[in-house]
C-alpha cells in the first residue's frame, strides 16, 4: 500500500510548520523510498540531521537505517 504514495514522496518532506508530524513523515518517507527516489530523500535527510533539534536529528538517522533495512537499492 505505501507504494501508492511513492510518486508523491516530496509531499512528505518536512516543513517548519510540521512540528507535530515530523517523525511520522520520516517514517512514511523511509517506507515509500524507491530506487528512483532514494537519492533525493537522502539529500533531504542530510539537511535534517543538521538541525538543532537533536531528537529530530536522531529520528532522521533512524529513518536512514529503516530505508536501508526495508529496501535494496542499486548502487
Amino acid at each position: 500500500m505505501p507504494s501508492l504514495f511513492a510518486p508523491n514522496f516530496e509531499d512528505f518532506f518536512i516543513n517548519s510548520s510540521d512540528a507535530q508530524v515530523k517523525s511520522l513523515k520520516l517514517e512514511i518517507l523511509s517506507s515509500i523510498a524507491t530506487d528512483a527516489s532514494i537519492s533525493v530523500i537522502f539529500q533531504e535527510f542530510q539537511d535534517y540531521v543538521k538541525v538543532p533539534d537533536r531528537r529530530f536529528a536522531a529520528d532522521t538517522v533512524t529513518a536512514i537505517g529503516l530505508c536501508a533495512k526495508r529496501n535494496t537499492f542499486n548502487s
